[in-house]
């Protein structure tokens, strides 16, 4: 996907044009937002475009932070939850079938999931210049990710 291109010359643009970081910055989150909430049509807001929920909030860059990583620790709460309930199930499966393995499959998953995770939002979030809300992009792609993980391991 060619977002992160499109946002650093939304940000380059308002820059020529006289905008302020922080503006251009604003801007290129809001356009982030509005072009993740196309593609992902889930049922809460926050889990569609966190940083337009934040910025609902948050009057600055610096008032955005908090929000953000407020929602990422509530999805980490709900992936813990949702893990924990998988490697339950997965043990369960292993005791009933003797030797199936997939507790170990489970952890495996896991763990190379969170390096999908951290290598996407770490893509998405270089595609910006420092200082533009480049760790922004980073936490709400984390956030997205994880809610998407926590789905596809069975929790509403």
């Amino acid at each position: 996907m060619r977002l992160g291109v499109k946002l650093l010359e939304i940000n380059v643009l308002c820059r020529k044009l006289g905008g302020s970081a922080a503006r251009c910055g604003r801007l290129a989150a809001i356009a982030t937002a509005f072009a993740w909430a196309l593609p992902t049509a889930q049922s809460s807001e926050a889990v569609d475009a966190p940083l337009r929920h934040c910025w609902k909030q948050a009057e600055t860059r610096v008032e955005l932070a908090p929000c953000l990583r407020k929602l990422l620790l509530e999805a980490e709460d709900r992936l813990a939850a949702a893990q924990a309930q998988a490697v339950r199930a997965a043990r369960e499966l292993d005791r009933v079938t003797a030797g199936s393995a997939n507790h170990a499959r489970t952890l495996e998953s896991d763990s190379r999931w969170r390096g999908y995770r951290d290598s996407e939002c770490s893509r998405q979030s270089q595609a910006m210049s420092p200082g533009t809300g480049s760790g922004d992009v980073f936490a709400a792609c984390k956030i997205i990710l994880t809610h998407e993980r926590v789905e596809h391991l069975g929790m509403p």
